[in-house]
């Protein structure tokens, strides 16, 4: 046991360790800032027309919590940004020759689990960071945000306040950052589930890409049955986004906040586990 350890973790070095990967990583994530950048600038000129006072948790969760960024944007640029860790070059062929086809996936498995949680903590301290400089800071939501009947208003100028009245800000944005963490495990574990059967890195990302896409289509247009209510459970808005839930307040679905966080941790033990059991052998036609 002891041994495979060892092995996995020396697997886990060499890959953190690729240069490709870091380049593009680095390059993702200076790409975030900047479209990040551009929407608290929108933000600001928005709300100084209709002339209302914000801070800094306003500035955060407009970002943070808006579909069209972190489903649409986020998640895709971040899913091709990681790609090339599992190229399946001479060297990782090597690699994989030398080991156990499960010692390798196992260390695959949680060196994406180790880049998802850090570039995530490093995007979420950069937003907190763009709208600290731009925004007053306080420690409690803003009055206007905290306005229970401009729902409908601040859910196309600001993002929906359905949650407000019932967590601290600080505790929202714990849950938020879990969510969006959740949400890129589940694409990228996807998208390497894909790859052990297709064998074709374009093929896994196009596949992987339009489970994203469908997650639009069936929260535009959700389906009345079994398979409907299964998809709300495992779906990225239910994982990412914390104003699509069961609060007191206003209830924006059915599923309740603890619940999708739930489902969204078992879909990806499901991945992993799928994977470990019934992931096929690689032909590998050198050493």
């Amino acid at each position: 046991m002891n041994k495979k350890l060892k092995v996995i973790h020396s697997l886990i070095k060499v890959q953190l360790k690729t240069e490709r990967l870091v380049n593009h990583l680095m390059y993702t994530m200076i790409f975030f800032i900047f479209i990040s950048y551009i929407l608290i600038n929108n933000l600001i000129t928005e709300t100084y027309k209709l002339e209302i006072s914000i801070n800094i948790w306003d500035g955060i969760f407009s970002i943070i919590t808006q579909p069209s960024f972190i489903l649409f944007i986020y998640l895709p640029v971040f899913l091709l940004a990681t790609s090339v860790l599992i190229s399946r070059n001479n060297f990782s062929k090597y690699l994989i020759v030398r080991c156990s086809k499960k010692s390798w996936i196992a260390s695959r498995i949680l060196c994406q689990l180790i880049i998802n949680f850090t570039f995530s903590l490093c995007y979420f301290l950069f937003v907190t960071i763009l709208s600290a400089v731009n925004f007053d800071i306080s420690p409690k939501w803003s009055d206007t945000i905290m306005d229970s009947q401009s729902i409908s208003m601040l859910s196309t100028k600001l993002y929906p306040n359905n949650f407000v009245l019932v967590m601290t800000p600080y505790k929202a944005l714990i849950f938020s950052f879990f969510g969006v963490f959740l949400s890129m495990c589940i694409i990228t574990l996807l998208r390497d589930l894909f790859m052990e059967f297709v064998q074709n890195i374009i093929v896994a990302n196009i596949m992987t890409i339009t489970y994203i896409v469908a997650n639009f289509v069936l929260f535009a247009f959700p389906l009345k049955n079994l398979v409907g209510t299964i998809f709300a459970y495992i779906s990225l808005y239910n994982v990412s986004m914390i104003w699509c839930h069961k609060f007191s307040s206003v209830a924006l679905s059915a599923i309740p906040l603890n619940m999708g966080l739930l489902s969204g941790f078992m879909f990806i033990s499901a991945i992993i586990v799928f994977r470990l059991i019934f992931s096929r052998r690689m032909v590998i036609a050198n050493d």
